[in-house]
């Protein structure tokens, strides 16, 4: 249990990076 949520949480600390990158990166984009 502690290994699946050690897995979980490093899946969401990914996703939180990837989340917040996008946000910064897509005005400089310019596209959704």
């Amino acid at each position: 249990m502690d290994y699946l949520g050690q897995e979980n949480n490093h899946l969401f600390s990914f996703f939180l990076f990837f989340l917040v990158k996008w946000l910064v990166w897509y005005p400089a984009d310019g596209r959704f």
